[in-house]
């Protein structure tokens, strides 16, 4: 009984917090939207996502004021639902299809033609050849799991725009028809298909030519490979066929750069979308009389049968070029990169100048049959592979495949282009219309014709593949079939190319937008470093857009974003000189992306202006991106969580944002991607919420002991609402991190000015202003959102904005998530800030000597290896703004003293001075960066790279002092781990004004073991120093730099830096603050 009264007055006295805990807990089980739920229904909810509203029948001023009246509305009604009612809600409509996973195979009627009536083979059909601006055929929606090739929507009717010439009953072809998207491309499919059912098309049987079916070993051991060139007579030549796509050309040139010999011959296809890259091949086609590049260009997509006809067509041309004498045919792309020299090769082939190199599946025959969908009819239109039904493989035919990578003798290829013998011509029609054609023709071609004892089990590559990312159907968009890609290189992963014990002499994949460092490894391992100084070798460009492509090849937000950054790098300049101020004339003239030690720094967009005297500038303006991430500390499992993003176009083979930068509109879809360490299992609630304060979607994720990355793309209504989004990760509704992202205002739609009255829809919102079928703005309580209505209603105001409104509107929100990094111009200035863009480290103009073609050496190559006439190292200055790190670099290297008030830096500079030690001589390159924060993302990708810190502080400013800690916390973040740092105190010539004591700078650096004082040094610390430099001849980084204090009399200061184990040495006892020593450079 007294227990029982206890328990009543606890119940009574506590009844307030127990009641507040039930309803948080109810809240939780009421929302939260299981990750799972999502899925399931997202195939079904694909159509409703595009639901916007029809401008055409509604105003702008309606569709606000109904979408502002419905959510407030529904924010009432929805918040006292029951969980039943809510979870009812939530899942409707996402119901799982447990009866519609079709059955694969439709009922093909074969035909008992002979194969001497095979239609004829056309290696110029027009379908290679057509105008790729056609629209690319209807969306393939995915099948049951396991089947690499289902196809949905087979049941619905095709269009009937064409005439067929029979019935057609396949399921595959039927479900072609209906989701091809040209008129042209339907005919094709229907006259394939019918031919197919008449037993028209496919050869029924083909002759076998092979005796005796012997397969090669992969030749001689990698490790005992006698590449000596100088014993080889009469060496080989080789052709190489470069089939290239994309705007990666800087990549192209440093290949064909590692690749070029002048005894080889170089053709070049370029893709008939890739027009920039085109323009670029041809000018560089035209420096060497072996580079060409193809007259014709075919649209080759992966997996398709134009990429067959490219490469037999490159044959027949390089077969018909009497001046070029060649004896191998190897087929590159511009992702692959040479892992041995051009003599070694040269060598083995020499050695092998009667083998053909291919490499097979090296698996049971009918599994490889049926994985790769050899027994499939596709056809090949609209830049898509269709597939149409089933087929079987001619009677006495050996299959065989693996890799559309090969080495070809001239004899071989002469045989597959102008043979007229019936395997031959039966093979070119049967592989017409078979998927990933060049994975297998030139196998089965070599294995069943009289040369298959020619055929060596080894297409002398290392790919790097990793099923696991790479397999996940990311060619579906393309093609009726699941299909894998390989990984790029990383420097982790060239340790395969080293354990292989096979030949090898290429690799692939390398992409610098990637991971450029792999490459370098690779180029340094082959021909050596480049000269000590050479710039640009982390740097890479990439081109986005250039005015040739056309401005109306730019979409809508693309067009509207760029001009906005280029508006922004104008504005940081007006508050320079009254000669600064510039207005844009007309369009972008090009557009790059700018990498940095593997890291984005942004973009550069190049445009002509008017300057204050009404002349025309070229000016180029680099915007780098600002950090938005915020994560909270001591949250225990939720220390796992070290990144979150938002953007478009993953890609989770490589797993990054292709989309660099996160430049999205609304009408693009957002993906919310987390990374994590390794931990325990954990939940978290993701909630995204969009610039009114609508809570647009919530969701739980489930993340497991091994995973590394989390990413899910909510289904939201669209338009999404412009402005600033927010994405937060919650552990039972606290926040763990949080990031935001902007939906970019268009300025521009169908490329013409944004319009009030056609299209203020688009920066509405979505109808009611829910994003998903439930609406989820009962958790603004839970989340501490402001009010939702002022929020609304400033939505509204500027949802229909336009003219120059809309541009403020925009550049407001694009200075949030951007900041201007530099501005440079391609000829001389009136505004003295703005540098020559040729002189700019970041300009797309700057020089890039790795990338770079040159004349041809005398031994043959491009590549040259400059003589090491002195070591080399990288010097870094950091600190503060207006420290002095500017002052420090100019008096370093021309002696002058920048007195008075100068332009803060911004982004990164260098300069270049060689010194001498004693009988060394040692090039310095040393670094200036912006001490302000948001230029940090930016220079912490250069730390990585230098063998010396200096950190500056302001003797008379304590806060720049106080900072100290948290640069050596950056430091140590990015920093090599045997970086030596000095601590230097800048600017005692103000003594007067000095708030530092060299006692404070000594103490904070004896707390770090691994930094030097050195704020000043008398004659007794310099002989110490300079006699330990003496004796350090065996290690690698020892220099003596000179610089200066910013002392107003003739003096130098002397900092002597040498690898962390030295430093011990370097602590001399005597430590004065006079006058420093003054050292004449040797």
């Amino acid at each position: 009984m007294v227990a029982s009264t206890r328990v009543q007055k606890l119940l009574r006295r506590y009844k307030l917090a127990i009641a507040a805990a039930l309803t948080i807990l109810l809240i939780q089980g009421l929302v939260v939207w299981s990750l799972r739920s999502l899925e399931e229904g997202e195939a079904e909810r694909r159509e409703r996502r595009s639901k916007l509203p029809d401008h055409n029948n509604q105003d702008g001023r309606r569709i606000l004021e109904n979408s502002k009246q419905n959510v407030y509305s529904h924010g009432r009604e929805k918040h006292n639902m029951d969980r039943t009612a809510v979870t009812h809600t939530i899942r409707k409509g996402v119901k799982r299809r447990k009866n519609d996973r079709r059955i694969e195979g439709a009922r093909v009627v074969h035909g008992n033609r002979a194969a001497d009536v095979i239609a004829p083979y056309d290696p110029s059909s027009s379908r290679n050849f057509t105008d790729t601006k056609g629209q690319e055929g209807g969306k393939f929606l995915p099948g049951a799991q396991g089947e690499p090739g289902s196809v949905d929507g087979a049941a619905q009717v095709p269009s009937n725009d064409f005439v067929p010439s029979c019935e057609i009953v396949g399921k595959d072809a039927l479900s072609a028809l209906h989701r091809a998207g040209s008129r042209q491309c339907r005919q094709e499919i229907a006259n394939v298909a019918c031919k197919h059912q008449a037993g028209e098309l496919m050869p029924q049987a083909l002759p076998q030519f092979c005796t005796q079916h012997v397969l090669s070993s992969a030749g001689q051991q990698a490790d005992v490979l006698d590449n000596n060139l100088s014993k080889v007579e009469n060496p080989v030549r080789v052709a190489f066929v470069l089939m290239v796509h994309g705007r990666a050309v800087r990549q192209l040139k440093r290949l064909l750069k590692a690749i070029y010999h002048k005894d080889h011959f170089y053709y070049i296809h370029v893709d008939k979308r890739s027009n920039y890259l085109h323009r670029e091949v041809v000018e560089m086609a035209q420096l060497y009389t072996n580079v060409r590049a193809t007259p014709w260009r075919m649209v080759t997509i992966w997996g398709g049968a134009s990429l067959l006809k490219a490469y037999l067509r490159s044959m027949q041309d390089l077969l018909s070029m009497p001046d070029w004498k060649w004896d191998f045919f190897i087929n590159l792309s511009a992702t692959d990169f040479p892992t041995r020299t051009n003599d070694e090769l040269v060598a083995f082939l020499s050695q092998n100048r009667d083998k053909n190199f291919l490499k097979s599946h090296g698996r049971e025959n009918a599994r490889f049959i049926k994985k790769q969908g050899l027994d499939r009819l596709f056809h090949e239109c609209d830049n898509h592979m269709w597939r149409l039904g089933e087929r079987t493989i001619p009677e006495g035919l050996e299959v065989s495949g693996g890799s559309d990578w090969f080495s070809l003798t001239r004899r071989f290829v002469e045989y597959v282009v102008n043979s007229k013998d019936m395997l031959v011509i039966g093979l070119k029609q049967f592989y017409t219309y078979t998927l990933l054609p060049a994975e297998s023709f030139f196998h089965t071609v070599l294995g069943n014709s009289h040369m298959c004892n020619t055929l060596v089990d080894n297409n002398l590559r290392v790919t790097n593949w990793n099923r696991k990312l790479g397999c996940k159907c990311q060619y579906k968009h393309i093609v009726d079939w699941c299909g894998c890609s390989p990984n790029d290189f990383k420097p982790a992963d060239l340790i395969r190319i080293q354990q292989l014990t096979r030949p090898t002499f290429f690799a692939r994949k390398f992409e610098s937008t990637v991971n450029q460092e792999a490459i370098n490894i690779l180029d340094t391992h082959l021909y050596g470093n480049y000269p000590p100084g050479t710039v640009a070798l982390k740097a890479y460009w990439e081109s986005l857009f250039d005015l040739e492509d056309g401005v109306d090849t730019l979409s809508d937000v693309a067009r509207t974003a760029y001009t906005s950054f280029f508006r922004l790098g104008l504005h940081s300049q007006k508050t320079m000189h009254e000669s600064c101020r510039f207005v844009p004339v007309g369009y972008p003239i090009s557009v790059h992306l700018y990498f940095y030690d593997d890291r984005f720094q942004g973009y550069l967009v190049r445009q002509e202006v008017k300057n204050i005297s009404r002349k025309m500038e070229m000016l180029e303006v680099w915007v780098v991106p600002q950090a938005t991430l915020q994560l909270e500390s001591n949250l225990n499992e939720f220390e796992r969580l070290k990144n979150l993003e938002v953007g478009t176009d993953w890609d989770p083979k490589e797993r990054i944002f292709r989309n660099f930068g996160g430049v999205m509109g609304p009408l693009d879809e957002p993906v919310a991607v987390q990374k994590w360490a390794r931990g325990p299992n954990l939940t978290a609630t993701i909630v995204w919420i969009d610039p009114a304060q609508v809570v647009a979607a919530s969701y739980d994720i489930s993340v497991d002991v091994e995973a590394e990355f989390t990413q899910y793309k909510p289904p939201l209504q669209r338009p999404l609402r412009p402005g600033v989004w927010t994405v937060r990760v919650l552990k039972l509704w606290e926040r763990v991190a949080e990031a935001r992202f902007l939906v970019m205002p268009l300025a521009f739609k169908g490329k013409e000015p944004f319009r009030k009255e056609e299209h203020s829809w688009l920066h509405a919102g979505p109808a009611g202003n829910v994003y998903l079928e439930h609406g989820f703005q009962q958790l603004s309580q839970v989340l501490k959102l402001p009010p939702m209505e002022p929020a609304l209603d400033e939505s509204q105001k500027k949802a229909s904005l336009v003219g120059n409104a809309l541009e403020g509107w925009v550049d407001s929100l694009v200075g949030t998530f951007w900041a201007t990094g530099d501005v440079c111009s391609t000829g001389r200035s009136l505004c003295p800030s703005v540098q020559l863009c040729k002189k700019a480290s970041w300009s797309s103009s700057s020089p890039d000597p790795k990338s770079e073609l040159g004349d041809v050496k005398s031994n043959g190559r491009i590549r040259i290896i400059a003589e090491k006439r002195y070591k080399f190292s990288e010097v870094m200055l950091l600190g503060d703004s207006a420290v002095g790190k500017t002052c420090v670099l100019v008096r370093f290297k021309d002696g002058a003293f920048l007195g008075g008030n100068f332009i803060a830096t911004v982004g990164i500079d260098f300069r270049n001075k060689v010194v001498a030690v004693d009988n060394m001589k040692v090039k310095l390159q040393i670094w200036d960066t912006a001490g302000q924060e948001r230029f940090r993302s930016v220079t912490h990708a250069y730390y990585r790279d230098a063998q010396a810190l200096l950190l500056l502080y302001d003797i008379t400013r304590k806060s720049s002092f106080d900072n100290i800690r948290a640069w050596l916390t950056e430091i140590h973040e990015y920093a090599q781990k045997d970086v030596v740092i000095m601590l230097l105190g800048n600017k005692s010539d103000m003594a007067a004004e000095r708030v530092i004591k060299l006692e404070d700078g000594q103490k904070l650096a004896e707390t770090f073991e691994n930094i030097i004082a050195d704020t000043t040094l008398d004659d007794d610390r310099l002989d110490c120093a300079k006699g330990f430099v003496r004796k350090l001849e065996d290690f690698e980084f020892v220099f003596m730099l000179y610089t200066y204090e910013q002392i107003f009399s003739e003096t130098d200061v002397v900092f002597d830096i040498v690898q962390q184990r030295a430093m011990d040495v370097l602590y001399c006892k005597k430590r004065i603050e006079s006058l420093l020593a003054f050292v004449k450079e040797k």
